[in-house]
C-alpha cells in the first residue's frame, strides 16, 4: 500500500492530500481505502503535501495622485 502512495505522491508531484489520495487510490483500485489508514501510511513513510502560501495582500498607504471626482 505505501507503494502505491507513494507512486501517486510523485505522479501528482506532492500536491494531493490524504484525502485526495483515498480518494484516487479508491478509484484506481476498486478496493475500500480509509483516509485515516493513508494519513498514518503518509505520516510512517514522511510523505506530506505541498502547502501553499498565501499571497501577501499589499494595501497603498499613501496615494500619490488624488483624481477629481465630478
Amino acid at each position: 500500500m505505501t507503494k502505491e502512495i507513494l507512486a501517486l505522491h510523485e505522479r501528482v508531484q506532492g500536491i494531493y492530500g490524504y484525502r485526495r489520495h483515498a480518494v484516487q487510490l479508491r478509484r484506481d483500485t476498486n478496493k475500500p481505502i480509509n483516509s485515516k489508514r493513508i494519513r498514518r501510511l503518509m505520516k510512517l513513510a514522511g510523505i506530506q503535501s505541498v502547502i501553499r502560501r498565501k499571497k501577501k495582500q499589499y494595501a497603498c498607504s499613501a496615494p500619490q495622485h488624488i483624481a477629481e471626482n465630478y
